[in-house]
This record gives structure tokens, C-alpha cells and sequence, in this order.
């Protein structure tokens, strides 16, 4: 597919321009290393202060066209250490 695009691109480009281009699998290396950095799972938090929820998993769509929030409060059930409470 980059092959492609770039063939397409560079139709009409001057051989001096060409020389001057990354080859196409160093174009594919940094397509990759661009997806790979948009699709980075978001960093694991240490201890529930450093948590941080996005709100697009905070609320919850009732009908007709309300938000209601899905996450209230911590129930209690676990410490920082992410053991059960004795």
C-alpha cells in the first residue's frame, strides 16, 4: 500500500528529489512505528491516585440523549495495594 501511494505520489517528481526520498521500506518502518505509537495502550497506574479515568468510560448513555455517570465511587473493596480489606 505505501508502495503505492508513493509510486502515485512521485509520478511526476525530478530524479534529484527521487535520491533524496527514504527508500520504501524505511517509509514502511515509520508507518508502522507511527501506528503502533497512536494505538499505545495508555500507561498502567501505579496507585489509584495516578488513575485516571477518560470520560468517554465515565458516562453512560440513556435514552433519549442523557449522560448518567457510570463510575460513582470506589466500593471500598480493595486498598491501594490492590488487596482485599482484612
Amino acid at each position: 500500500m505505501a508502495c503505492q501511494i508513493r509510486a502515485t505520489a512521485t509520478r511526476e517528481t525530478t530524479q534529484a528529489v527521487l535520491a533524496s526520498m527514504p527508500n520504501n521500506e524505511a517509509i514502511r518502518k515509520m508507518i508502522r512505528r507511527h501506528r503502533n505509537e497512536i494505538a499505545a495502550p495508555l500507561p498502567v497506574p501505579i496507585d489509584l491516585v495516578q488513575l485516571n479515568i477518560p470520560d468517554q468510560f465515565r458516562y453512560i448513555a440513556i435514552p433519549p440523549d442523557q449522560n448518567e455517570l457510570f463510575l460513582l465511587s470506589d466500593s471500598g473493596v480493595y486498598m491501594e495495594t490492590n488487596s482485599p480489606k482484612r
